[in-house]
């Protein structure tokens, strides 16, 4: 039984204590701000009562004293201002001494007393139990000793003044009773100023993990708050030196200094928000780059009262934007001096990018800047294809498996050909894009073209040179076989060409080879081959013959056409 009394003692313990206010020194700028108020308090109960003793009859001297005391416990209050501690509870003494000389000089009437509760309370705004405890102390101790000297300084009870001890120890009691509104009141502050701390603490690790510092300025009193996190993107202890507009204004580098103080003028004078990017010098001479904002927060009869205001680091992002920058630019100039025409296509099909030489191979204008539609370029583009329906179909292709490379040949209606790649664009692995590029090969193939034809084709005539002879003749032959038709070869050689050459020179030979050559072609069909063998040999290949006739009429041809005299340099031959 006894162990659950105790066990029921200490839970009751427990929960007054979890009642009680937990005290101990308020933050000091609180402390300081109540601590003003009540010495001043105590300099009015210097004057007031120095005056009513005067006034009850007293001596001056005795008039004197009677403030003199509390104005010894005023000063000596400020002198120890910097012990915190120490002042307190020399203010506390003050005060209910205030009370004591009070019920003095009035012959302890019991309505007098009632300074001593009030007094209790204003020591309860110390939220301190040492002055509160000092203060019950003090009324308890001064009513028995100041009976014991002179009853009448305290009661004016006859009971009072025979049990001065008694009387000194229910009037503590009261007092304590008393006291529990203040600690109730107090209990209600400490809880109120423990939440404000906590979001304080919370919004002070807030700012620092996104360096955003924050400041308040009153224009009334043109008094300016900063947050510690403000003073440390400047390098700065913000609680060691006394904030000011022109303080912040005066770290700001002076290229950005003007704009930001016409936003801040604009914002006080107008009360439209203002925003914007600026440097400042910190204290170790280090560049930083901040966001700040300055908006109106309180309006006072219709003028603007209190404007705050933010300032954030975004020195990283300035940075990255600068090398984003730096990165874009040499990425557009690469592609602006290569060859190929390069288009970046999204998924959303909007062309975010494209180079110079893309718009000099299809002549679009300056004026279509990125993004732009898809069907504006295509709009220009296709009206240039051949094919556009082919071009369409790969273009849709792509669209649809976007994951491929694939290349194929794009023809213009001005003769010029590209040839077509495309990769898709991505980002961590995902395809964010498409990439087309557009070479112009028109040179390249016009020179494969040419040299594939002087390889099969005679330099003089422009005849099938044997090479080409002997292969087609090949095919030919292969045909034949299957179709059961039959193949005739001719084969021919000019009498006297080396008298030509002897006679009027190399170059009148050659004229007359390309003479002879002309009239070979002139005198067959599309699918037959005449050749130049070498010197003044030839060969012609006719197909689908059908017998020899078909093969000597053919012949009879050609040599009929040499018949005809042919003129060489101004030389009938």
């Amino acid at each position: 039984m006894a162990a659950h009394l105790t066990a029921r003692e200490q839970q009751w313990t427990l929960r007054l204590r979890a009642w009680l206010p937990t005290g101990g020194m308020l933050p000091a700028d609180a402390w300081d701000r109540r601590h003003r108020w009540i010495l001043k308090i105590i300099w009015a109960h210097a004057v007031v009562l120095g005056l009513v003793s005067f006034a009850l009859g007293n001596g001056v001297l005795h008039s004197a004293f009677e403030g003199g005391i509390l104005a010894a416990c005023a000063v000596t209050a400020t002198l120890w201002r910097a012990d915190r501690r120490i002042s307190t509870l020399v203010a506390s003494v003050g005060l209910l001494t205030g009370s004591a000389v009070l019920v003095h000089l009035f012959d302890g009437r019991i309505e007098m007393h009632f300074s001593y509760f009030i007094m209790v309370g204003v020591v309860t705004l110390y939220q301190d139990w040492l002055p509160l405890l000092v203060a019950i102390g003090y009324v308890v101790l001064q009513h028995g000793i100041a009976s014991i000297i002179d009853p009448s300084l305290v009661f004016n009870h006859q009971a009072g003044i025979e049990h001065p001890w008694r009387w000194a120890a229910i009037h503590g009691a009261f007092i304590l009773v008393m006291s529990a509104v203040g600690l109730v009141s107090w209990r209600m502050n400490e809880t109120f100023q423990t939440r404000v701390i906590q979001r304080e603490a919370k919004l002070a690790e807030a700012q620092h993990l996104a360096k955003l510092g924050s400041w308040d300025l009153d224009l009334a009193t043109g008094t300016m708050d900063w947050s510690e996190e403000l003073g440390r993107l400047l390098g700065l202890d913000a609680s060691r030196l006394t904030p000011s507009l022109e303080f912040l204004l005066s770290h700001v580098d002076a290229a950005d200094r003007p704009a930001l103080e016409h936003g801040v003028n604009e914002a006080l004078r107008t009360g439209v928000a203002f925003s914007g990017d600026f440097r400042v010098q910190t204290s170790s001479n280090e560049q930083r780059w901040l966001h700040g904002t300055a908006d109106v927060t309180s309006v006072v009869d219709g003028r603007i009262a209190v404007i705050s205001g933010t300032a954030q680091d975004i020195t990283d992002r300035k940075l990255a934007e600068t090398e984003l920058a730096e990165a874009l630019s040499q990425l557009n100039a690469t592609l602006d001096s290569t060859a190929d025409g390069i288009l970046v296509v999204n998924t959303g099909g909007f062309i975010t990018n494209l180079n110079e030489r893309f718009r000099e191979l299809f002549g679009l204008p300056e004026t279509l800047t990125t993004p732009l539609a898809r069907e504006e370029v295509l709009s220009i583009v296709l009206p240039q294809v051949k094919d556009p329906d082919k071009f369409m179909r790969r273009v849709e292709d792509v669209a649809e498996h976007p994951d491929g490379r694939s290349e194929d040949v794009v023809e213009l209606h001005d003769g010029r050909t590209f040839e077509r790649s495309y990769m898709p664009q991505r980002v961590d692995g995902e395809i964010v894009g498409r990439v087309w590029s557009m070479r112009d090969v028109t040179e390249r193939i016009r020179l494969e073209v040419a040299l594939s034809h002087q390889a099969f084709h005679d330099s003089l005539t422009d005849l099938a040179n044997k090479a080409l002879f002997t292969d087609r003749l090949g095919h030919a032959l292969a045909r034949a076989e299957r179709s059961m038709r039959a193949v005739a070869v001719l084969f021919i050689d000019l009498d006297e060409f080396k008298t030509v050459n002897d006679g009027l020179g190399h170059t009148a030979g050659d004229l007359l080879l390309v003479a002879v050559a002309n009239r070979f072609r002139g005198c067959l069909r599309a699918t037959d081959t005449a050749a130049r063998m070498g010197g003044d040999e030839f060969a012609v290949l006719i197909e689908d013959v059908t017998d020899e006739h078909d093969a000597e009429v053919v012949a009879q041809q050609l040599l009929d056409a040499l018949e005809e005299p042919f003129t060489i340099s101004g030389t009938d031959l």
